[in-house]
């Protein structure tokens, strides 16, 4: 069951993401080879990195190479998939049709029980908050698994910046998150906790 983003995108699957496994992605039309993914188990962040897509120039066979990749590569049952809300147009950028075809192609690729859309605006703004984010597609996967987590945690996006700021480093520090030094971010990485 997908739900879109609102005014708490997670409520449906709070358990689902504080408990069990979620993989984070950020997808990639195949264009530029590369898409970023974050798998979390527990809330906690396991490992990090990209997916090499090899490369064709019929869109199709690009979403061929993804979803091949995609099943070699990854343990493909998860609890929880989160994954960019791809409008048609938003305040920085339109959403090229290719775009979201290989998003839906990213999830029709993994098996989960819940996917939490989110909006660029509602993670990139909890990124910002957290710190140390920095515009890269295995970063960009892991800061939105971080939203995540906030918003099965309880955040509001209403609150006052001084609380959300407090919340966010409580679970920065709780959750162990990684934030800042992603030299390397893109050759795949596990992170210990």
């Amino acid at each position: 069951m997908a739900k879109n983003a609102g005014s708490n995108p997670t409520d449906h699957c709070r358990s689902l993401i504080l408990d069990g496994k979620m993989i984070s992605i950020d997808p990639s039309s195949g264009k530029s080879g590369v898409a970023g993914y974050a798998e979390f188990d527990g809330g906690y962040l396991v490992s990090y990195g990209v997916l090499s897509i090899p490369f064709s120039t019929q869109a199709y066979k690009r979403f061929q190479n993804l979803r091949k990749k995609i099943i070699s590569d990854f343990d493909t049952d998860y609890r929880v998939l989160v994954i960019e809300l791809l409008k048609g147009r938003s305040r920085n950028y339109n959403v090229k049709p290719v775009l979201k075809q290989a998003a839906a192609v990213t999830a029709a690729s993994f098996n989960w029980e819940e996917c939490v859309h989110l909006t660029p605006m509602s993670w990139q703004a909890i990124a910002k908050r957290i710190g140390g984010w920095v515009k890269d597609d295995a970063i960009d996967a892991v800061y939105q698994g971080y939203a995540a987590i906030a918003f099965a945690n309880g955040y509001k996006s209403t609150w006052k910046k001084e609380a959300q700021l407090a919340f966010l480093e409580e679970l920065a520090t709780e959750y162990k998150w990684k934030i800042g030094d992603w030299n390397g971010s893109n050759s795949g990485t596990e992170v210990s906790n």
